[in-house]
């Protein structure tokens, strides 16, 4: 946990210094299940090393699935470690770099084109400052960016729809 702490540590300030950025932490896990899988003690370990810094917010109440998917819908970036928490953050429009720990990550951002906005687990932790390169890109970028995530997002609800019309009226 440490490592992670020191990496997502070394992001934060750089995203701090070169955009100025407010920083959210928040779980995208439900507290109190699993705690080998649970967020918030990493996050509150990252939030200590910010204890100065008002821009810098652990957001550690309990939120409801459609105040969650509201908060993320307000964003203007998500990073996160959560795939499904970044395929929220699409699904609403707010681009998303995904840090990706699992076989699943890289491949459903590939499916939506998106594969460039992944940054595997080691490679992050080896060079936590390959995020910042990617979120320089996704602001520059701005309405272009999130009218790339409409088109993949779209893209995909389509497929989807088409797959199950067919599942559906084979019976």
């Amino acid at each position: 946990m440490k490592e992670l702490v020191v990496a997502a540590s070394h992001t934060i300030q750089s995203l701090r210094d070169q955009f100025d950025a407010r920083i959210l932490l928040f779980s995208a896990y439900q507290s109190n299940l699993v705690q080998w899988e649970d967020d918030l003690p990493w996050l509150e370990e990252i939030k200590r090393v910010f204890l100065k810094d008002p821009e810098v917010i652990l957001v550690d109440n309990e939120l409801t699935i459609p105040e969650y998917v509201e908060f993320i819908s307000q964003l203007d970036l998500m990073v996160g470690m959560r795939l499904h928490s970044c395929l929220i953050a699409l699904r609403t429009g707010v681009p998303a770099v995904n840090i990706n720990y699992s076989l699943k990550g890289r491949d459903i951002m590939r499916h939506l084109s998106l594969d460039d906005r992944v940054i595997e687990l080691e490679d992050f932790m080896s060079d936590p400052y390959t995020i910042t390169a990617k979120v320089r890109q996704i602001l520059t970028n701005g309405e272009s960016e999130r009218m790339r995530v409409r088109t993949a997002v779209n893209q995909a609800v389509e497929y989807n729809q088409r797959v199950l019309k067919s599942i559906l009226s084979e019976g």
